[in-house]
């Protein structure tokens, strides 16, 4: 067995206490998520995460991790299987692969019965923080030499058994020991910037200078540029967003100039941009202090890649060096956000990661420290001990979800497109964090918050072992942003925020009609008098639960009944399942319909007196 690999098995229960102990094999899951996924200094991995993340043990049906990837461009869901071993043969690793695509048709058809509990609340919460766009990627990891065993064969058997399934696997998803090892070394030498080093331009006197010096343009040598990655890697990409994600069309015209055309790699390319403490001049070479490529990361990996660049046999292209202007360390850093909004275009970067540093947020995160929830403005920060029960910490993301689902009653929006929070050409971002609101959304978010774990980890266990359909107990899997906007549309009733005229209008309402549907997001996601979802002295937490277990069920019967109603009403080529049928708001619309008719209907006033004692305050 390599001999890094064991060191930092044996040395990682010194960061991650729950490790402590473990099997090896265990252990080796949590090494390989650290160093592959959570390389860049800017993410954080605290233990909570990392224990969801590992789902190893009897009833994973081949699949060890489970995650989202948070370099990716839309937080694709990632399985993985990883193999402890001395040395593995083909045979051995196509069983694992075949392993592993059964489980996911196995999850993806809703059999949860035949995993345990960890393996199914993280593939629904994976799939919850999915964005349109997303991939499924599967990984084959082992602490095994290579020794012959060609990547295109295990390729090559992964396609046979996936058939027609959106499903990938590719060369950057395989690693032996030769892969693993470079990842732990890569992974333990970033620094969150490189010091002090060098690159070279084409002439001392080609030099455009910005302002009093603040930024310089230069051209600058492949072959310097090839030499600093060498020395650094990701190091050198440390501030940007993200580390090199492979695009087969961008990666293959890079290539192509490069190999073909060198000397019109200054026209098709945009370059790099570097922020830095400072640069100096002298002739043709450029003394950078404390910098990072914030922009320019797939060009920069490239030219590393590429075997036709040499001595003797170099190109240049056109580089920004811009001196951070600020000295104090959260004012730096807004800026070289500020810098990578404006320049990023080949690869998207996370919308939230552009709201990061706005004020709300920094006004937010004290809000909803008030209401007992630690607020993640930033990727990456580490949750203090106190908060890390699920529902005492959130992000960025999960507040616009939850506030999508739970506040403005979109639960297909939630899960289907959930970065429309931050679109700018809307105004759902600004009323989530009006500074006039600001407390009361905060405790709102909070109520969603814990509504949300209790569903995940209480509820849908309870519901499984209760309900003998299994084509409801499939439904069911799905209803978690469905259920949350059903919580919200209560919240907003019983507080009068709906007048009877915004009832009837529901109630009348023709869901297929997208004008309608604008109209009703337009009714629905009023917010007058509602100050938060759950009674703060009505009721006591035993009794808040019992509550949310009724409210649940009577959701998802609601819910079911509809989608049974269109199924039948289909002809059989046109029926979505029920995953896509959620993912629509109107369906939603469709079932609050049946829901109004049952909240005008006499026999059910027992069942919505239990409700009120939930919301009123």
């Amino acid at each position: 067995m390599n001999e890094i690999i064991k060191r930092e098995i044996a040395d990682f229960g010194h960061n991650y206490a729950s490790f402590r102990g473990k099997q090896d094999n265990y252990v080796f899951n949590g090494l390989f998520v650290k160093s592959v996924f959570y390389k860049n200094p800017s993410l954080v991995l605290d233990e909570q995460t990392l224990n969801d993340i590992v789902v190893d043990g009897t009833g994973d049906n081949g699949i060890d991790c489970i995650l989202t990837d948070l370099t990716s461009d839309h937080n694709d869901l990632v399985f993985i299987q990883c193999k402890y071993y001395e040395s593995i043969t083909l045979d051995g690793i196509k069983a694992a692969v075949s392993k592993m695509v059964n489980a996911f048709i196995m999850l993806k058809q809703q059999k949860f019965d035949q995993f345990k509990n960890e393996v199914v609340s993280q593939y629904l919460r994976c799939v919850d923080e999915m964005e349109e766009g997303a991939k499924i990627k599967f990984i084959f990891a082992t602490s095994s030499p290579r020794n012959r065993t060609q990547s295109r064969s295990i390729i090559s058997y992964f396609n046979q058994c996936k058939g027609d399934l959106a499903i990938e696997m590719d060369d950057s998803c395989i690693f032996f020991e030769e892969e693993m090892v470079e990842s732990i070394k890569e992974a333990k030498s970033l620094r969150p910037c490189v010091e002090s080093d060098k690159l070279i331009i084409d002439d001392g006197d080609n030099v455009l200078f910005y302002g009093e010096e603040n930024g310089i343009v230069v051209n600058i040598s492949a072959l310097s540029l090839k030499e600093l990655y060498g020395k650094y890697h990701n190091a050198l990409l440390s501030q940007n967003l993200r580390f090199f994600v492979k695009n087969k069309n961008i990666d293959r015209d890079v290539d192509e100039t490069i190999r073909e055309n060198p000397e019109e790699f200054w026209y098709r390319n945009n370059g790099i941009t570097i922020i830095c403490d400072d640069y100096e001049i002298d002739s043709k070479v450029i003394r950078l202090t404390n910098f990072s490529i914030i922009n320019g990361g797939q060009t920069t990996r490239k030219i590393y890649d590429s075997s036709a660049i040499f001595e003797g046999n170099d190109f240049y292209l056109m580089c920004r060096i811009i001196k951070n202007p600020h000295f104090d360390k959260e004012e730096k850093q807004q800026f070289i956000y500020e810098i990578s909004k404006a320049t990023n275009s080949q690869k998207a970067i996370k919308p939230s990661d552009l709201r990061a540093n706005n004020k709300e947020q920094k006004l937010f995160e004290d809000a909803m420290l008030r209401h007992n929830v630690f607020y993640k403005t930033k990727r990456g920060m580490e949750v203090p001990q106190s908060y890390r029960e699920a529902y005492q910490n959130c992000d960025l993301p999960k507040a616009g979800k939850l506030a999508l689902a739970g506040l403005f009653l979109m639960p297909g929006t939630s899960r289907n497109k959930p970065s429309i929070i931050f679109d700018e050409q809307n105004s759902y971002y600004d009323t989530l964090f009006k500074f006039e609101n600001m407390d009361v959304n905060a405790q709102y978010i909070a109520d969603l918050l814990y509504a949300d774990y209790y569903f995940d980890k209480k509820f849908i266990r309870k519901y499984r072992e209760e309900t003998l359909n299994e084509d409801k107990n499939r439904f069911a899997g799905n209803c978690r942003t469905f259920t949350l906007s059903f919580l919200g549309f209560f919240a907003k009733y019983f507080a009068s925020d709906f007048t009877n005229d915004d009832l009837v209008q529901i109630a009348n309402s023709r869901t297929e009609d997208p004008d309608n549907v604008a109209r009703l997001q337009r009714i629905l996601r009023k917010l007058a008098n509602c100050k938060r979802v759950f009674s703060n002295t009505a009721i006591n937490l035993d009794e808040r639960d019992q509550i949310l277990d009724k409210l649940y069920k009577y959701a998802i019967t609601l819910g079911y009944t509809q989608y049974t109603a269109y199924k039948n009403n289909q002809r059989e080529q046109d029926v979505v399942d029920e995953t896509n049928w959620l993912k629509r708001d109107s369906s939603f619309y469709q079932t609050l319909k049946a829901l109004i008719d049952s909240i005008t209907d006499d026999s059910d006033n027992e069942k919505m007196n239990c409700f009120k004692k939930l919301f009123c305050y």
